[in-house]
């Protein structure tokens, strides 16, 4: 590999550490301060969980891969890494979509109390994670070598 891959690597991983730090940071000052438990917060919380396993995934990925040996995936292994790498690159969108779900549903729905309790933000928060598990699970089915 070369010096500037070994950089460019380097500061990819940094960046990433940078934002898994930020996002702990700030999703821990949410879950300890009283006044910030609000529905709301449980869908910043759920954003910035997915930006947090990102963010981990990426610096997991990099350094394997850029700064280590590039065969220490096993065949099982890569499909595992196909199958960690989309739940990475949906869920930020997903949580976002499940947000604007919530609050559209809110808006529009607003005589209906479903929509304002707690239940409807777990539906929505679970539906989420549902379908980016769902989606992401042709990688580990599919009967071809990816390595």
């Amino acid at each position: 590999m070369s010096i500037e891959a070994s950089i460019k690597a380097s500061l990819i991983i940094g960046l990433f550490s940078l934002i898994a730090l930020l996002v702990l940071i700030y999703s821990l000052s949410i879950l300890f301060i009283p006044r910030f438990h609000n529905i709301h917060n449980v869908f910043i919380i759920n954003i910035y969980f997915s930006t947090f396993f990102t963010s981990i995934y990426y610096i997991i990925f990099y350094t394997s891969y850029y700064l280590t040996s590039r065969n220490i995936f096993t065949p099982k292994g890569c499909v595992m890494l196909f199958y960690a790498h989309n739940i990475a690159s949906t869920d930020i969108p997903f949580a976002f979509v499940a947000f604007s779900v919530h609050r559209f549903c809110s808006i529009v729905y607003h005589n209906r109390p479903l929509f304002k309790t707690k239940k409807w933000t777990a539906i929505c928060i679970a539906i989420q994670w549902i379908v980016v598990l769902m989606l992401s699970l042709p990688f580990v089915l599919q009967k071809t070598n990816v390595s």
